[in-house]
């Protein structure tokens, strides 16, 4: 993509498969039995995290490519969750695993689709 050159269509995409994996995500606790956990926190803040940023890009795709940058800092986190709280082997490690992976992807072409600075039209600068 040229520099500085905006696919809002292509951030709007992403940023709704993002938000669908952080609701999936908020409601995993419950949905794997695991609302008696302390590990349940986990998915509550990150996923709750991963629907207000995903929904902000939804709303805005042209602008806050910085957000979608933390969003891969949320699936990174996601992803190795599962190793640092010791899960164990189960369906809910697997399904943060997947989550985040699918996340990272989405973020970064959330990213990408977006320049870091909005373009706005100016004078035009002479050499």
């Amino acid at each position: 993509m040229p520099e500085g050159e905006t696919h809002p269509h292509t951030a709007k995409i992403a940023s709704a498969i993002t938000l669908l994996c952080g609701i999936w995500l908020f409601i995993t606790p419950i949905a794997y039995g695991a609302f008696d956990n302390g590990n349940k926190y986990n998915g509550f803040t990150v996923g709750g995290l991963i629907i207000l940023f995903s929904a902000i890009r939804f709303a805005r795709p042209a602008h806050g490519a910085g957000l979608a940058w933390m969003m891969c800092v949320f699936a990174v986190w996601t992803t190795l969750s599962p190793l640092i709280f010791r899960f164990g082997i189960e369906p809910r490690s697997w399904n943060n695993i997947a989550i985040g992976l699918i996340v990272f992807a989405c973020s970064v072409i959330s990213a990408h689709a977006t320049p870091l600075e909005p373009v706005h039209p100016g004078p035009s600068r002479v050499p």
